[in-house]
């Protein structure tokens, strides 16, 4: 009996070997186990007339067996490949093997389909048969050659090579470490284990082989070269299933500043992967048609709206978003997006009745909060709830503990560092804004973090850096009215009306049916915008006397 929690095996012309423990589901394509099949694109497992659902953790670590019939394979492995860095993954196993003897019996299975040996770890002990009806023996082992079809949304850090000196090997391998660790941080991504990225000979397959050995399908890889006192860090993030590189960074620094900056290096690093691999999903997510994609999916298809947002995309976000939850009605993620896009809503005064839609907001978010509680995306719309609500005390502390889980989330920072600065008068909320600007300048919604540096900067009574930031949300994005308003009130508190009556006529090109009361609705939920000597009222007052008498839009030119 082998242990396959450490296989080796050989790849292509037996020439090069590396790890196949693929984390999560090695084999998309359905199965058999004994008389039952299994499928785990539909994460489900049926036999003698009955079909059962298993959650997608659950179906991964059956997958993970079955990979290796007849084998032992030790805890240590099935956490490392399933569930990655995880607290409480221990606790996770234990339960997903219970859960799984539990349906075999349940659908008739008489004798145990899973052994566990003790001090060892567990076993599949039926026979399993793939493609073409041949069951796969005990000792037989998967081929890095063979066709599998990479999982999307799932990437793989390949060990990062120290080019000029192997003096700083143990640095090129603590990075690469480091950033798988964050990169695991991420909701719902999967990122292969670091034993099985970094094995002897990955590096040196084709991309796709690459991407079919780890089942995944994105790849970042890097180089650490020593230049004297200077050390120069290149990563690239490829997409395994085009072959196509979709983002690269190059980083020079002195030694010594390398290290002094190194944590907040790689989270930047990090962010900036995790943004530009959100945008190439989603991008490609857009190419199909909206009935044909799955729950998560569609949270992604909506958050691609938001890089010109508008009414007219607001409106869209939502449909998309009430289709995810018609097909996953408990999917926390979900919840969490429509709440946010709710709130937003609200602000944006895209609602005819905004108290209803406010509470609807938070409903979600509840409901979101009771699936999921420590789910960091669902802990950031919290955040952004408790913002648009004007409960700045609240959003903080949500925003913090979203960041605190997932520290690679751009949004999250820069909503954290608006509404610090709101709450505080803390300038660092400024800086915060600008880095993850600066880690995600790609990213769907950074125009709109630009409108909260505006707003932040018109808090701290910096009025000409604030009107510079509303202009580049504005440049960003010409198609969000609101920041035309934003900006109209922040020229008006420098005492420059003419531009703030020039920025207003613009607005309601835009957004006709908007009026002052609108924006003083608005603003009274905010008022923590204001800061002596500036007061909500004085600069109501001052908008009175130059917004336009009429609400009809002005005739645009012709072209």
């Amino acid at each position: 009996m082998e242990d396959a929690g450490s296989f080796r095996y050989v790849a292509g012309e037996g020439k090069r070997t590396m790890n196949p423990a693929r984390s999560g589901r090695a084999q998309s394509r359905a199965y058999t186990i004994g008389s039952f099949l299994i499928e785990p694109d539909r994460n489900c497992v049926a036999g003698a007339g009955t079909e059962c659902a298993l959650e997608p953790r659950i179906m991964d670590v059956l997958c993970a067996l079955a990979d290796y019939p007849g084998h032992v394979i030790s805890r240590d492995a099935l956490i490392e490949r399933v569930w990655g860095v995880d607290i409480g993954a221990d606790e996770s196993l234990t339960r997903a093997i219970s859960i799984l003897r539990k349906t075999f019996r349940d659908a008739g299975e008489a004798g145990e389909i899973i052994e566990t040996i003790p001090k060892r770890g567990y076993r599949l002990v039926a026979s399993v048969s793939r493609k073409g009806g041949d069951a796969q023996e005990s000792g037989k082992h998967p081929q890095a050659n063979e066709q599998i079809a990479v999982s999307g949304y799932s990437i793989a850090l390949l060990a990062i090579e120290p080019v000029s000196s192997p003096t700083y090997a143990f640095l090129a391998d603590g990075i690469t470490r480091d950033l798988t660790s964050l990169l695991s941080r991420i909701p719902r991504l999967r990122v292969a284990a670091y034993n099985s990225a970094t094995a002897q000979g990955v590096s040196l397959l084709p991309l796709a082989e690459i991407g079919r050995a780890l089942d995944v399908r994105y790849v970042v890889s890097g180089s650490l070269t020593a230049r004297g006192e200077q050390l120069q860090l290149r990563l690239a993030l490829m997409d395994a299933l085009t072959n196509a590189q979709i983002w690269s960074k190059r980083i020079d620094q002195p030694i010594e500043r390398f290290y002094a900056t190194e944590t907040e290096l790689l989270l930047d690093i990090s962010t900036s992967i995790f943004s530009e691999l959100q945008v190439s999903e989603a991008a490609d997510v857009r190419k199909r048609q909206a009935h044909d994609l799955s729950c998560h999916e569609l949270i992604q298809s909506a958050e691609t709206l938001r890089s010109l947002y508008s009414r007219t995309s607001a409106a869209e976000i939502v449909v998309l978003l009430t289709r995810a939850l018609e097909l996953e009605p408990e999917n926390a993620a979900a919840h969490a997006a429509l709440a946010t896009q709710y709130a937003q809503n609200v602000a944006s005064n895209w609602t005819n009745t905004p108290e209803e839609t406010l509470a609807e907001a938070e409903s979600h978010v509840l409901r979101a909060l009771k699936l999921a509680p420590r789910d960091p995306e669902v802990l950031m719309a919290a955040g952004i709830v408790a913002t648009f609500s004007g409960d700045a005390e609240l959003a903080v502390r949500r925003l913090r503990q979203s960041q605190e889980r997932n520290p690679n989330n751009p949004h999250v920072l820069a909503t954290l560092g608006w509404q610090t600065c709101w709450l505080t008068g803390d300038c660092e909320g400024v800086e915060m804004i600008k880095t993850a600007e600066a880690r995600a300048p790609h990213h769907p919604r950074h125009a709109l973090w630009a409108l909260y540096r505006g707003l932040s900067l018109t808090r701290l009574g910096r009025l000409d850096e604030a009107v510079d930031a509303h202009r580049t949300s504005i440049d960003r994005n010409p198609n969000y009215f609101l920041t035309h308003a934003h900006l109209a009130c922040t020229l008006v508190m420098a005492g420059r009306d003419d531009e703030a009556a020039d920025t207003l006529r613009s607005m309601l090109l835009l957004s006709p049916d908007y009026t002052l009361e609108d924006y003083d609705r608005l603003m009274r939920r905010h008022r923590l915008m204001f800061a002596p000597p500036f007061t909500l009222e004085d600069s109501i007052e001052a908008l009175q006397r130059i917004w336009p008498s009429s609400q009809t839009a002005p005739t645009p030119p012709v072209a």
